[in-house]
């Protein structure tokens, strides 16, 4: 395999293993303790990765709150607060003018597909394959329902003008795009990508969709985990891994290498993730 960073996975879950409820709006999980936990693990990676969902929904900031910490990193010749990554299948999913582009100061870094989807690619002109993935999140609220039902079915000069926009507008900001992958992104292809880039212990904050192909492919070396004393419930509710699904047989194993009880009720789990056979 590639030289790729060393990937932590770090989730707050609720007992039934949910990491956000039903509405998927970035619930609060976390005690002020394990807030404090993550604000020093992301001061000692030099990455913080989040998925396509959680940037639209959360539009999360990824960067070290501790002015203190943050002082740290510079004295030891890093940037204030590591790179922020977005795994996502479309630009258009990005605000230009959110958090997580305009946070910081931090170098942000996007990966998307080189093309998309072949069932996509068939509804369009050739050269429209870009347009074809907009999202419906920054094409206005009157566009919302037609771009979620049949996005193929948008004009191809206002997808195109959309994308190009944005894609402008990202570029202004200083938003680094890399498109790997056919379909969908490589993730073993950004992984080697951010060792290129520099980047040698890599944060992932979700969401459930993301976790699951990393560590589906064995793409991560820990996993830590708050449990919170919360019950969310919620069949649609994500979770800390979910995508496909693994049989009984194929499970990915973990070795458990410390507990730590909060006082409200709360328990760190970390782990190390057993190499695949």
């Amino acid at each position: 395999m590639s030289a790729r960073p060393f990937v932590i996975l770090n989730v707050a879950a609720s007992v039934d293993g949910k990491i956000d409820t039903f509405q998927r709006r970035g619930a609060a999980i976390s005690s002020q303790r394990d807030r404090e936990r993550v604000d020093a693990l992301r001061a000692s990676v030099d990455a913080v990765m989040v998925g396509g969902h959680t940037v639209v929904d959360e539009d999360p900031r990824l960067t070290v709150k501790s002015a203190e910490l943050r002082a740290d990193r510079q004295a030891r010749g890093l940037p204030a607060n590591p790179a922020k990554v977005a795994v996502t299948s479309s630009l258009l999913r990005l605000n230009p003018k959110g958090r997580f582009v305009t946070a910081g100061p931090a170098r942000v870094i996007v990966f998307i597909a080189a093309t998309t989807p072949a069932s996509m690619r068939a509804t369009l002109p050739e050269g429209q394959a870009d347009a074809a993935s907009a999202a419906p999140a920054r094409l206005g609220e009157e566009m919302a329902d037609a771009a979620s039902a049949a996005p193929a079915t948008l004009s191809e000069e206002m997808a195109y003008e959309a994308s190009e926009s944005t894609r402008a507008a990202l570029a202004q900001a200083g938003v680094e795009v890399f498109a790997i992958g056919e379909g969908r992104v490589d993730l073993c292809a950004a992984m080697t990508t951010l060792y290129g880039q520099g980047m040698r212990r890599l944060l992932v904050e979700g969401g459930g969709s993301l976790n699951f192909e990393l560590l589906r492919l064995g793409l991560v070396d820990e996993v830590h985990v708050f449990v919170a004393p919360l019950v969310f419930g919620g069949a649609s509710a994500p979770t800390l891994a979910d995508g496909a699904g693994l049989a009984r047989a194929a499970a990915i194993r973990l070795t458990q290498t410390e507990v730590d009880v909060d006082d409200d009720g709360g328990v760190v789990l970390r782990y190390k993730v057993e190499p695949r056979e």
